[in-house]
């Protein structure tokens, strides 16, 4: 479509209780003043086997589609010639049906604690328990969510975000757990910050809440909650590699990793749950 601004390229996301591979390519097209839904691209996930991943660029490359979508780009190594990939606040975006129903943030939590249960470890099913016994607080309408928001997902060029990464977890639901996701890479009184927030010229914790809330047009009042369910589903996932590491279900080194950290994360959740009274 030519003059279309992209907003937001792909959703790739993989159920996590199912472990299925579920693909939705999505465009939102911004033409004449309208938003426009295409359902048109070549898609490059990890979840593709090497052969298929190829096939995919090679649609892009000889011109038989017009975009690729691609989570982890550049840990697979691809070197394209990519024109324009833009993003914009998605809490300002109403929810996308091709996404499903809106998932509510206790729903969210609940399915992240079925998946620590399957992971066989009780204690983060305990402290999912402790937050779930309080309402989670909402910011206003559903939007769509991201689910994975980090640095090491974003793309920058010339100080200036050009694509964001890694849609796996996309789905309707309440923006706080975007910033909630993103804040636990801050320092605050229960966990210290990620390495890449310990450099020089970072935003603070409270610069990040004030500009989310600036660009959101939200009230980040609550997000707490938000940011100990995100914690809880982050622990949920390295509970799962370190079942499958512990079971013999996978020998991959990187899993070792995942069972070594799985205590830290239970007690910084246990932490912010103690001192949040829940």
């Amino acid at each position: 479509m030519p003059n279309a601004q992209t907003l937001s390229s792909a959703f790739a996301w993989r159920h996590p209780l199912l472990l299925l591979p579920l693909v939705a390519v999505v465009l939102l097209m911004n033409v004449g003043g309208s938003w426009v839904l295409a359902l048109c691209a070549a898609v490059v996930m990890g979840a593709l086997s090497p052969r298929t991943r190829n096939a995919q660029v090679a649609l892009y490359q000889n011109g038989d589609v017009d975009y690729l979508v691609a989570t982890d780009a550049i840990g697979m190594g691809l070197n394209l010639d990519v024109t324009h990939v833009a993003f914009a606040a998605l809490s300002n975006l109403a929810p996308l049906g091709t996404l499903g129903p809106v998932v509510s943030p206790q729903d969210d939590a609940r399915m992240w604690q079925s998946f620590a249960r399957a992971a066989d470890c009780p204690t983060l099913v305990a402290l999912f328990d402790r937050l779930l016994a309080r309402p989670a607080p909402l910011s206003g309408p559903p939007a769509i969510i991201h689910g994975d928001t980090k640095l090491s997902n974003i793309m920058w060029t010339n100080g200036q975000i050009s694509a964001v990464l890694d849609w796996e977890m996309t789905l309707n639901g309440e923006p706080l757990a975007n910033l909630g996701y993103m804040l636990y890479s801050f320092k605050s009184e229960y966990h210290d910050a990620t390495r890449a927030q310990k450099l020089g010229g970072m935003l603070s914790r409270d610069e990040v809440i004030a500009l989310w809330e600036q660009v959101s047009g939200r009230s980040a009042q609550g997000v707490f909650w938000h940011e100990i369910a995100q914690i809880g589903k982050i622990g949920a996932i390295i509970a799962e590699g370190a079942n499958m590491y512990n079971t013999g279900r996978s020998t991959d080194p990187k899993l070792v990793y995942f069972k070594q950290n799985l205590d830290y994360y239970l007690g910084v959740m246990a932490a912010m749950l103690d001192g949040g009274g829940f």
